[in-house]
């Protein structure tokens, strides 16, 4: 597993791009709405965005956000989703 963590300016976007690992997206301040082809995603500090291995997606802050980005081997199945999901985050576990 890959953690980091960035701040970002209200606004922001992170181009179109795409990781050979899956990605958990978590936002402790502003909110993060993910986009891909098909559909958007939006996530504030109670939820996560989880982005499967391969997915071609893009990114935008809104407020001054702080993201948080957990990354899992391609061979490692933890959701079953094929596509982008919001799951919940315990606030407790996440400080």
């Amino acid at each position: 597993m890959r953690r980091r963590g960035h701040a970002h300016l209200a606004g922001e976007v992170i181009g179109r791009h795409q990781h050979g690992c899956h990605q958990l997206l978590y936002v402790s301040a502003g909110v993060l709405a993910v986009q891909t082809g098909e559909a958007s995603w939006v996530a504030s500090s109670a939820r996560a965005v989880w982005i499967p291995a391969g997915t071609w997606h893009r990114h935008r802050v809104h407020g001054h956000s702080s993201v948080h980005t957990l990354g899992f081997a391609a061979h490692d199945v933890l959701l079953r989703s094929r596509t982008p999901v919001v799951v919940a985050v315990d606030l407790w576990c996440a400080s």
